[in-house]
C-alpha cells in the first residue's frame, strides 16, 4: 500500500499556526459565572459566552445584557436585589482584571526598558572607552 504524503502547502493561507486564546486560558469571569448563574436560574454554559464576550467598559452594554439574562430567568426575573449585585459584581471583577493587566503591562515595560538601558550602556562601554 503506497501512501500520499501530506501537502506541502496548507489550506490556511497564513503561515502562522492558528492560536485560539479560549483554548489554553479561562476568561477572569468563568469560575463565578459557573457558580453565579445556575443560581439565577440560567444555565451556565448557554450564557456565560454572553457576559464573556461582551467586554466592553460602556456600562449601557452590560445593562442591556443584564436584562436579557433577566428576561431569561426561570426563577429569578423579579429579584431586583439579585441583579443589581450580579451586574455590580461584574463591574467589580471587570475593573480588578483591568487594573491587574494594566499593573502587568507597566511591570514589562519596566522590565523591558531596564534591559535595554543595560544593554545600550555595556554597549557604550565596550565601544567607547579607553581600556
Amino acid at each position: 500500500m503506497v501512501q500520499t504524503p501530506p501537502p506541502l502547502l496548507s489550506s490556511d493561507p497564513s503561515p502562522f499556526p492558528q492560536f485560539n486564546m479560549t483554548d489554553t486560558e479561562d476568561h477572569y469571569l468563568d469560575s463565578f459565572l459557573s457558580q453565579k448563574l445556575p443560581e439565577l436560574g440560567l444555565d451556565a454554559e448557554t450564557y456565560a459566552p454572553y457576559v464573556t464576550g461582551n467586554d466592553g467598559d460602556d456600562d449601557d452594554d452590560l445593562n442591556e445584557l443584564i436584562e436579557l439574562l433577566r428576561a431569561s430567568s426561570e426563577s429569578h426575573g423579579d429579584d431586583d436585589d439579585a441583579w443589581k449585585e450580579f451586574r455590580d459584581e461584574i463591574s467589580r471583577r471587570r475593573k480588578d482584571y483591568l487594573l491587574g493587566e494594566d499593573a502587568r503591562k507597566v511591570g514589562f515595560d519596566y522590565r523591558f526598558w531596564s534591559l535595554l538601558t543595560l544593554h545600550v550602556s555595556v554597549f557604550d562601554t565596550l565601544c567607547f572607552s579607553d581600556f
